[in-house]
């Protein structure tokens, strides 16, 4: 019976013990992300820098090996390495870029910074992208995963399409052309009209002339002493031939008489 309490009581003090023993270390040593973006707001086809700085922190002795950083990008978005720390290039996976460290290490205190550019693509549409991250390491001591999300920045508005602008501009050769259309059909519509009116107002002359009316004409200021008989305009010019005749027979005449 005795035993069996000794028994006991030594395996609830190496729970105790060993519960004492990584506490402190899970509290001691932590792996902190932050991210800074240059720009607040871009448009397609701009290009700006995304930081990310990781900072081992806490009192503690323990330090962090395999550390692991995943940013993952908007869909589309084109990514290009600055500055790696010396951690090697990222591994892609589709939108997502991951370092990891092999050999390095990190003390309290010590920091890694990551640096990068993203290039929007063109077409992208408008509104607020979001970039979403991941930070973590392994105590070599308690022999614990470390970490979280990563904090700072994280979202950039985009302001427009560049394929919208450049239809804004095509659009502007249109509405001229459109405005070309327009005016070309105006000036073809007034001068039709305009022969209409005088292929009507020469109709109704005609037929004035050749009742030999002197009516007058609609909208017009022609009187009745301008308008000329046919029969005028034919016997005038007979008769005054038949005078030149005259007149020069006349003269043979008196010539062989005389």
């Amino acid at each position: 019976m005795n035993v069996r309490r000794i028994v006991g009581l030594l395996l609830l003090m190496a729970i105790v013990f060993l519960s004492v023993m990584t506490t402190p270390a899970l509290a001691d040593i932590g792996l902190t992300a932050t991210r800074s973006i240059s720009v607040a707001d871009a448009e397609p086809e701009d290009t700006f820098t995304v930081t990310v700085e990781l900072e081992c922190s806490g009192p503690s002795t323990d330090h962090l090996v395999s550390m692991q950083t995943t940013e993952t990008l908007p869909s589309g978005w084109i990514f290009a390495e600055m500055d790696n720390a010396g951690y090697g290039t990222p591994t892609p996976i589709g939108d997502s870029y991951t370092w990891q460290a092999v050999a390095q290490e990190m003390y309290p205190e010590d920091t890694v910074t990551y640096v990068y550019n993203i290039t929007i693509p063109s077409g992208e549409e408008s509104g607020a992208k979001s970039i979403t991250g991941e930070a973590n390491a392994f105590s070599f001591d308690a022999e614990i995963i470390v970490g979280g999300a990563v904090s700072g920045d994280s979202s950039i508005t985009v302001m427009g399409s560049a394929s919208s602008g450049n239809a804004d501009i095509s659009d502007e050769p249109s509405s001229s052309n459109s405005s070309s259309t327009s005016t070309s059909t105006f000036t073809t519509e007034s001068i039709s009209e305009g022969n209409v009116e005088v292929n009507e107002e020469g109709s109704s002359i005609d037929s004035i002339i050749g009742k030999g009316s002197a009516e007058e004409l609609p909208n017009s200021d022609v009187s009745e002493a301008d308008v000329q008989h046919p029969d005028s305009e034919t016997k005038l010019p007979v008769f005054d031939l038949m005078l030149a005749v005259v007149g020069l027979l006349m003269s043979v005449y008196l010539c062989k008489r005389y």
